[in-house]
């Protein structure tokens, strides 16, 4: 196995750009326009068309007080500035261009008549997804005060303007024009800042720490006439300050975006590789307007050399986001992979594994497992990653072929043979003595001979390691030929008589060149029959000589036991009375396979194989001891 190890120097943190825009429609682009409110009509005056003044429709936003969105209704809500209707630039307020499209949105933020000091008017729309619980939002929006028109010569600059982030909506729905929402903001401007400015638009942002769950935008004043700060904006220096009835802001560009992850430094858990000579590099995202490291930088990246503690700020117009990563020293890691492998086909995969505690894991195969099977030989290299760099291990296995079995032959002695030991053709081989065996033996065996019948023998060969599967040989021993025509006998004229040999294996010859095994004898004479096998020669003779004669009792030459129902049983047919009856039928061994004293007996062979039977019966014909002896075929 080779090993290859390369270990990083640096560690970058991971950065995660702003993400998309919460807020749908947030310069107030989606506009349905049923006719437009009169541009030359005094705000908070002109109220005398509904129809005209709610015929606008902000999609997406909604006036939190009066659950609409029918934004163009001073008298309860805000008023939505549009291109379109020709407002921009020139309606009364001496409104501006929109700082993002075509349109903005005006607001109360105060209501200085004496009378209905806490009346008031809120932006309101829902966020398209829920915020999730531990993340920082960057919320925004611009605004600006209107600037200097023919009606009113002063502004009341507001601190108070701000953005509300809730779960539910802040308020219920009140069928009135009067009132506030009492609570406190998370986005707001800082204490000595003012809603200035009427020739230019205005930031107001900051950073907000998510519960989980919140899903309301809100903008307006939360404060009451008494808390609210105010500051005179003269537009004309020439003019006596008179105090403006209202202030208003224009609103326009409202954002909602998950923050820059930067300041959680990617990973929490940094490491150095090398304590001596090593680095690693922190790295916050750039675009902020300064940084301050515990360390006393004050760029965006740093390097650090030893394990510690590391926390950053960064500083932008909305607020400043801190974070802390802690770095430690990374011992080096060994990779454990499994053994260079031989092994045969055996037809089940091999497992190669390598050991846990690594971050990833990439075989040759394409796997990303800790292990994987293979198959075929050949060389697999595994690659893991963790925090100090790569390590790279192969294994080289191989899987060679289950040999074929061993060439063998079948063998057949004579009873008693002296014979050598058995051999095969293959790679050392091993000998077993039954099929199930397990272990073998090298030294091959050799046969015994004393006994007649088939002996089993199971061999194979080994090559590459790999043993193939057991070869049969099947070692017979036989004996010499041996078979008894029977004695000398005579016949009836109109009878016959069946000699045969006893074993089908041998080879025979009659005296007239006939090879069967059966002769049907019809004639008198010298009949001689000869068998042969590999282990020798046997002959036998019978005489037989012919009478005329009527018999007693007759037997049949053959039968059938094979149920049939034709010539199944064998039994004698008489033709005259006969008393002291002995039939007696025995096999080629001598053994008796039949007796009977009555007549009428039967045999139905059972028990007794396809062979020649002698049978000899014994009776008094009168007062003559009469004896039948001759062949019986038994067929199956």
């Amino acid at each position: 196995m080779k090993k290859y190890i390369l270990h990083s120097i640096f560690l970058c943190f991971c950065t995660v750009g702003h993400g998309q825009n919460l807020v749908n429609n947030p310069s107030f682009e989606s506009i349905k326009f049923g006719g437009c409110v009169s541009p030359i009509s005094p705000i908070g005056i002109a109220v005398a068309s509904d129809t005209i003044l709610n015929s606008q429709t902000v999609y997406y936003w909604n006036d939190a007080y009066y659950c609409n969105p029918n934004l163009a209704n001073w008298a309860g809500g805000a008023v939505i500035y549009t291109r379109n209707c020709g407002m921009v630039p020139n309606a009364q307020l001496g409104n501006p261009e929109p700082k993002d499209g075509n349109a903005y949105i005006a607001i109360g933020i105060i209501n200085n008549d004496k009378i209905s000091l806490d009346r008031r008017s809120y932006l309101q729309t829902i966020l398209s997804q829920q915020m999730q619980s531990g993340s920082y939002y960057k919320v925004s929006f611009w605004a600006r005060l209107p600037f200097k028109n023919s009606t009113y010569k002063n502004r009341l600059a507001p601190n108070a303007i701000a953005a509300y982030i809730t779960s539910n909506r802040p308020v219920n729905c009140i069928d009135s024009i009067y009132g506030f929402i009492n609570a406190q903001p998370q986005i707001t401007l800082p204490v000595n800042k003012f809603i200035d400015d009427t020739a230019n638009w205005q930031l107001v942002c900051g950073y907000y720490l998510a519960q989980g769950g919140e899903r309301w935008l809100t903008i307006g004043n939360f404060y009451d006439s008494v808390h609210t700060k105010l500051k005179s904006v003269l537009i004309d220096s020439t003019l006596t300050i008179i105090d403006s009835l209202y202030s208003i802001c224009f609103v326009d560009l409202v954002s909602v975006e998950l923050a820059n992850t930067v300041f959680t430094l990617g990973n929490k858990n940094a490491f150095l590789c090398d304590t001596i000579n090593g680095n690693t590099t922190l790295n916050a995202t750039t675009g902020y307007l300064k940084y301050k490291w515990n360390t006393g930088d004050t760029m965006a990246t740093i390097i650090v050399h030893k394990p510690g503690k590391y926390w950053v700020r960064a500083t932008d117009e909305c607020g400043t986001l801190t974070d802390t990563a802690y770095v430690t020293y990374m011992p080096p890691k060994r990779l454990v992979v499994s053994n260079d492998t031989v092994k045969c086909n055996d037809s089940k995969p091999t497992q190669l594994a390598v050991n846990a505690g690594f971050q990833k894991y990439e075989w040759s195969t394409g796997d990303t497992s800790l292990s994987i099977l293979v198959t075929q030989t050949g060389n697999y290299w595994v690659r893991v990653y963790y925090e100090c760099g790569i390590i790279t291990d192969t294994v080289h296995v191989i899987i060679n072929p289950i040999p074929d079995k061993p060439i063998v032959s079948n063998w057949q002695y004579c009873i008693n043979d002296t014979v050598n030991a058995l051999t095969a053709v293959g790679n050392n081989l091993i000998w077993y003595m039954q099929q199930t065996d397990i272990i073998g033996n090298q030294q091959a065996p050799i046969p015994y001979t004393s006994t007649i019948g088939v002996e089993n023998y199971y061999v194979t060969q080994t090559v590459n390691n790999c043993e193939s599967s057991k070869a049969i040989i099947k070692v017979s021993v036989i004996d010499k030929p041996f078979f008894y025509l029977g004695n000398d006998t005579i016949i009836c004229n109109e009878d016959s008589i069946l000699l045969s040999g006893n074993n089908f294996t041998y080879s025979y010859l009659w005296q007239d060149k006939d090879t069967s095994i059966f002769k049907r004898i019809y004639q008198k004479g010298l009949y001689i029959l000869t068998a042969k096998n590999q282990c020798g020669v046997f002959a036998d003779s019978i005489e037989v000589n012919t009478k005329s004669c009527v018999q007693c009792i007759q037997f049949p030459n053959a039968f059938s036991p094979n149920n049939d129902g034709v010539n199944d049983l064998f039994f004698p047919r008489t033709t005259c009375e006969m008393t002291d009856y002995h039939l007696q039928i025995y096999n080629r061994w001598g053994n008796k396979v039949f007796e009977s004293y009555n007549v009428l007996d039967k045999w139905n062979g059972e028990n007794a194989m396809q062979d020649i039977y002698i049978i000899i019966c014994d009776f008094l014909e009168g007062n003559t001891h009469k004896t039948i002896k001759r062949n019986l075929l038994l067929l199956r």
